[in-house]
């Protein structure tokens, strides 16, 4: 097996973010909702079908490595950390919905998400797992759409990745790539 490639972490900001999706928290600019004692912001979620939310405990291994990721066409899939525990999860912009349009390590960016803010991704926005930046786990709760992981569930028993709704690209096995999350900048240890 190949060497794994390694994708270094950044700071989640709106504009390095917006290609993806966009932060669910305190954004930029004038809240959506105001009143004495409160303000929200708000995402623009679109789905096709049912809401659906998961309560997603993702457990920690050293290296913060993965060979897969994943993109959905009928849903802007949203991650809201739970439990305050950082974690980083990689994306690369929607491609065509041509299931060789897959992205390469150059489209790939990791994100590192504080605790505090969640994220909510666009159409078709390539993703991998979540990672928590330290042991034991990291939780969020994941909004999706029904169908989604009808399909998912469908296509993991099948041992197919090739769904209507949903693309899994796994990298190990295609390509003999594997990718980990590398911290250049102090990042995750600032």
């Amino acid at each position: 097996m190949a060497a794994a490639i390694e994708i270094p972490v950044e700071p989640l900001t709106e504009a390095a973010f917006a290609p993806f999706g966009q932060i669910v928290g305190v954004r930029d600019g004038a809240p959506l909702f105001a009143a004495p004692g409160v303000k929200t912001w708000g995402v623009d979620f679109k789905i096709d079908g049912t809401v659906e939310i998961h309560f997603a405990r993702f457990d920690h291994a050293d290296g913060m490595a993965f060979a897969k990721m994943e993109r959905h066409f009928n849903v802007t899939q949203a991650f809201l950390p739970l439990d305050g525990a950082p974690s980083v999860k990689v994306f690369a912009t929607p491609t065509d919905p041509d299931p060789s349009a897959i992205p390469e390590r150059e489209d790939m960016r990791a994100f590192y998400l504080d605790g505090g803010r969640g994220v909510m991704m666009w159409k078709g926005t390539w993703h991998s797992d979540i990672l928590p930046a330290q042991p034991p786990t990291g939780a969020v709760a994941m909004i999706t759409a029904i169908e989604t992981t009808v399909e998912m569930a469908e296509m993991g028993k099948a041992g197919r990745y090739d769904g209507k709704l949903t693309q899994i690209v796994d990298f190990a096995e295609r390509f003999d790539q594997t990718f980990r999350i590398s911290d250049p900048n102090g990042v995750i240890a600032g």
